[in-house]
């Protein structure tokens, strides 16, 4: 919480967001692996996450190992609103049950996230790119029909959570390519941030934003949402050095460390990247590491037993 608030703390925290199964698997055994306390006793994890997003209304493909593709929206024009009647009802105890465990099983040991969206990724998600283009230039009111009554489902979501005792919100909202932003500043700021501040001003926690990719177009605009960190801030097209020196002092920086070498590199090239993140990302504070989006199926269990050490290590 010191570095989110831009403080200098004792150390640099690991608050990494997600770890897929098939790493845990492989470094601690299924049994274990399935324990998030354990978890992140071994890797040194200040986090615990507990996920509750919104629905999304897209197709499915299924591959061969059973991971699942998006291949397209449902949600495109105003004959598809009536579909968003179905989105399950955010205030359900039962969706909170999982969180009350994980808070009661903490005890105040690591601070506790809550994961969800602000509106943006699942309205971009369920319409798909090609049908929110078309919408943007044919009917803009139906965009906002639909993130509204997304950012409105996360904004009860985001009260319940912390309600329960949430220490801070991460917000998945993805909606930039690393060449850029998916649309022009103008439909960012115009149509797309008016209803994303209806959620955020209602969070009453300290919160994370997440969007891959290059949005230094929109940097002062997305600013504006009022949130304490900024995440994953990928290497491959973002510096994480020159964002410390823009904007170090107006918001937490969380990530940078390369999804691309815990996936692909040697154990070497992990540690010498965990060092890097730390040496352009900690002077002054307000930095928390992680990776540059979240650990893959694909990530090579040696690199994040590595990048574990190595975070450790620096904060003896």
């Amino acid at each position: 919480m010191c570095a989110l608030h831009r403080g200098q703390p004792d150390r640099v925290p690991f608050a990494e967001q997600q770890v897929e199964q098939p790493v845990l698997a492989a470094l601690f055994g299924d049994q274990l692996a399935d324990d998030p306390i354990y978890v992140a006793d071994q890797l040194g994890l200040d986090v615990l996450t507990f996920g509750l997003f919104p629905p999304l209304y897209v197709k499915e493909t299924k591959l061969p190992d059973g991971r699942i593709f998006q291949t397209g929206g449902k949600l495109h024009d105003r004959r598809d609103l009536e579909i968003l009647a179905a989105l399950e009802d955010p205030t359900d105890p039962a969706l909170y049950a999982g969180l009350e465990t994980l808070i009661r099983r903490n005890a105040g040991r690591r601070a506790i996230v809550g994961k969800t969206r602000l509106g943006l990724s699942p309205m971009l998600m369920s319409m798909d790119l090609e049908g929110f283009s078309l919408a943007a230039a044919d009917d803009p009111g139906v965009i906002t029909q639909i993130l509204l009554r997304y950012a409105r489902w996360s904004a009860v979501a985001i009260a319940e959570m912390s309600r329960r005792g949430v220490d801070l919100i991460w917000c998945f909202d993805d909606f930039a390519h690393k060449t850029g932003p998916m649309m022009s500043p103008e439909v960012f700021r115009d149509m797309i941030l008016p209803c994303l501040r209806e959620t955020a001003r209602s969070i009453p926690v300290p919160w994370i934003f997440h969007s891959d990719g290059d949005w230094r177009l929109v940097l002062e605009d997305l600013l504006t949402l009022g949130m304490d960190g900024l995440h994953p801030l990928e290497p491959e097209c973002l510096s994480l050095k020159e964002l410390k020196q823009q904007i170090g002092q107006k918001v937490c920086l969380v990530g940078n460390v390369s999804v691309d070498i815990l996936s692909r590199g040697t154990t070497e090239e992990t540690r010498q990247e965990v060092r890097r993140c730390l040496r352009d990302g900690s002077p002054g504070g307000g930095y928390m590491i992680t990776s540059s989006n979240s650990i893959p199926s694909y990530a090579i269990p040696a690199n994040v037993q590595a990048m574990a050490d190595e975070i450790r290590k620096a904060g003896i």
